[in-house]
């Protein structure tokens, strides 16, 4: 008994939260045209550090009408938005005691600085990188002369002329995320909690800030001496960092931050914070009809120093992509179990009488699940347990035809300079792996994906309870001065007259079906539709890896062999399979050497593989050289930026760990003449990146940076990472 009580009771609590959403419509209605400002003040003098004036507030401005986009007057707007939003979700929230706690803020100004000159570089590897041009967030980067290396709270700047740390920076409590280096400056990206004081009030008494929340902290320094680093900004915004990207001179910085309700009787909501103050309500802008995070948008331009700051409405966004002029994130989403009730009632009223199936449609229009199960309950108790499992069954096979796959919805983004403006979105089916899934393809998008499809199904209990209370005797101890009896006692008002009560307790639940295919989707630029697909590739497995080269795009499959397919794009109307190439093991990072050749980083049988393919004629592929590196693993394979190509020397330099810790270091494999061959090992305990400066090949770890000659291979010097006396 205690256990179907259980059960109820966390039915009960799972329908209460499936009702999230069905207000969801009823928000638009809150929603108003957007205009949107480019917050900004004249430049100062730039102190060591800057610091802004607590009494400040937005600057007006030149307003610009997004198109398309709903937006909001004031943070009444919305408080009265999310309030619907969310106002479901804070009833589970409430139902489970969980409390929230929240620091009240007020509105602040950006302060700007200036910037200084650009300087040239020696020949330097750079971060590798999907698109040219596009730099992206690294904790190691060098131009040539100055290596930066972040470890934690410190960023420690090497002279590569002098080889030793000529300054550090410290964050304090922050942790680094990553960084960029260009033209003289060196950006670092930083996350820490927000520490706010309680005094601050806005202006409505309605914005609050849930404590501990992640701040994301942009610093700009002057390298003109690198001995001495200047502070020429310091700005933020709220959220974790999703990505970043740098090109030109603009950084571009996505941040994802839940959105929150205060528990409390007078609404407040959560809101970004730019320079730890609200960010105005004119650059906060819905997109989803159900969001459930912000998506943060800051856009910075590091030799003006002159930046922008948005918000959007979204959903929690996994992987970012980046061209000169636009920005893409994608947010792959899965059935939800609000919209399996959906579907598994819908599909249930085809089973029930005319007046039935009428009242629990106009329930689920009126987004109320607990009047569905009430009505389809009543219904089933006038039949035989036999005759309602029937029916269960006939409507669970029916949904197992008509399975649903997950979707990946594409959140595009132009940009132009420090100005961002929101393009619209798409969705394809399945989930991308990587940033590598998806590319621009001249006036096309092209995005490959796996799809895991599902299926709600219905479950039921039946609830019987007593017919009347029981008739009989009890038997008792009596105990008098330490004299017991055991006695019986009749028991009295046994016939209540209560006739037996029973119901059916229905219940959905989400439940995989069938096997995984995969996807190519092109979608035109010019319209976010999309135009063609290729749907069923490899049925059973998943992708592993994806690169788009001019007008073919590589994928690897994996479950048991390694298929390696060229996809002919050339005609993105009429996407064709041109040829695919079965070797053992997979590849997790596939790189271009030139336009006929491809390296494959991967395993085959809990080895280190590395692959040569000739891709010459893409219908006739071929594996022209491997090797294998037995018991050991390399970062490459979960991130690519921790692989370097030297074109010069014909070489990649991968770091490489062996289990065991036998050894550690940076391999060194040589492509030339179309064979790899391993050249040897830079011995280098916890080395997780290579980068080269001339002539000399730097590797980096926790601790150290070793210096090695390019053609020797011999160790040529050591700098250790230490504090800066």
């Amino acid at each position: 008994m205690v256990r179907a009580v259980d059960k109820n009771r966390y039915a009960a609590l799972a329908l209460l939260a499936l009702t999230i959403g069905m207000m969801l419509p009823i928000a638009v209605n809150y929603i108003y045209q957007l205009s949107e400002s480019k917050h900004m003040i004249p430049p100062i003098t730039p102190p060591t550090i800057i610091t802004r004036p607590s009494n400040a507030s937005w600057p007006g401005g030149a307003f610009q009408v997004f198109t398309g986009l709903k937006g909001f007057n004031t943070y009444e707007d919305l408080v009265n938005y999310i309030n619907v939003v969310k106002s479901m979700e804070r009833e589970v929230t409430e139902l489970l005691g969980a409390n929230l706690f929240y620091t009240l803020v007020r509105p602040l100004a950006t302060t700007l600085t200036e910037g200084a000159a650009v300087k040239e570089a020696a020949r330097a590897s750079t971060t590798n990188v999907q698109v040219v041009g596009v730099d992206e967030l690294d904790y190691v980067k060098n131009d040539g002369e100055v290596i930066a290396v972040s470890l934690g709270n410190f960023i420690y700047i090497v002279s590569a002329v002098e080889r030793r740390v000529v300054s550090v920076i410290d964050l304090g409590n922050a942790y680094c995320r990553g960084l960029f280096l260009s033209g003289g400056k060196l950006i670092v990206i930083f996350e820490e909690s927000i520490s706010l004081s309680t005094s601050f009030i806005d202006e409505c008494n309605c914005i609050a800030i849930p404590a501990g929340t992640v701040n994301t902290g942009v610093n700009v320094y002057s390298l003109d001496n690198v001995s001495n680093p200047v502070l020429l900004l310091n700005t933020s915004i709220t959220g974790s960092v999703v990505s970043a990207r740098m090109t030109g001179s603009r950084v571009y910085l996505v941040t994802a931050m839940p959105i929150e309700l205060a528990a409390s009787t007078t609404p407040k909501v959560s809101v970004p914070l730019i320079d730890e103050r609200p960010m105005p309500p004119q650059s906060i802008m819905a997109v989803d009809r159900e969001p459930s995070v912000y998506t943060n948008i800051l856009a910075l331009d590091v030799n003006s120093l002159e930046y922008t700051a948005y918000a959007f409405l979204t959903g929690p966004s996994s992987w970012m992509y980046m061209t000169p002029n636009r920005l893409y994130l994608a947010a792959s989403r899965s059935l939800t179990t609000y919209e399996a009730y959906v579907k598994a009632f819908d599909s249930l009223t085809g089973y029930l009488p005319s007046d039935v199936s009428n009242e629990v449609l106009n329930a689920l229009a009126l987004g109320d699940l607990s009047k569905c199960v009430e009505s389809i309950s009543r219904y089933f108790n006038t039949l035989k347990y036999d005759d309602v499992a029937k029916i269960i069954d006939s409507v669970n096979k029916e949904l197992c035809e008509k399975p649903l796959g997950d979707e990946t919805i594409f959140y595009v983004f132009n940009v132009s300079g420090i100005n961002v403006t929101y393009a619209g979105d798409f969705s394809v089916e399945g989930h991308v792996l990587d940033q590598f899934s998806m590319e621009e393809m001249g006036e096309y998008f092209v995005a490959a994906t796996t799809s895991f499809n599902s299926t709600a199904q219905i479950a039921f209990t039946y609830v019987k309870t007593p017919s009347a209370d029981p008739i009989g005797e009890i038997t008792v101890i009596a105990c008098t001065r330490g004299v017991c009896t055991t006695e019986t006692v009749k028991t009295y008002g046994g016939s209540s007259g209560l006739e037996q009560q029973s119901y059916y307790w229905l219940y959905v639940y989400i439940a995989p079906i069938g096997e995984t295919v995969n996807n190519v989707f092109i979608i035109s630029l010019s319209n976010l539709s999309v135009v063609s697909s290729i749907k069923g590739l490899a049925p059973g497995e998943r992708i592993y890896s994806a690169r788009l080269l001019k007008n073919v795009l590589y994928l690897v499959t994996f479950r048991q062999v390694d298929p390696l397919y060229a996809i002919d794009l050339s005609s993105p109307e009429n996407p064709k399979v041109l040829g695919y190439l079965k070797i053992p093991g997979f590849s997790e990072y596939l790189h271009p050497i030139n336009s006929d050749k491809l390296l494959g980083i991967g395993v085959e049988s809990g080895e280190l593989k590395i692959s040569l393919f000739d891709i010459s004629d893409p219908r006739a592929m071929s594996s022209i050289s491997e090797v294998k590196i037995p018991n050991s693993y390399s970062p490459v394979l979960y991130d690519h930026h921790a692989f370097t190509l030297d074109p010069n020397y014909e070489s990649v330099y991968l770091p490489v760990r062996w289990y065991g810790d036998a050894y550690s270091g940076v391999l060194v494999v040589s492509y030339s003449n179309d064979v790899l061959r391993v050249r040897g090992l830079l011995s280098h305990s916890e080395a997780s990146r290579a980068i080269y400066i001339g002539d000399e090949i730097y590797t980096v770890s926790g601790s150290l940076i070793k210096v090695f000659n390019a053609v020797t291979l011999n160790e040529v010097g050591l700098i250790p990472l230490t504090l800066f006396r």
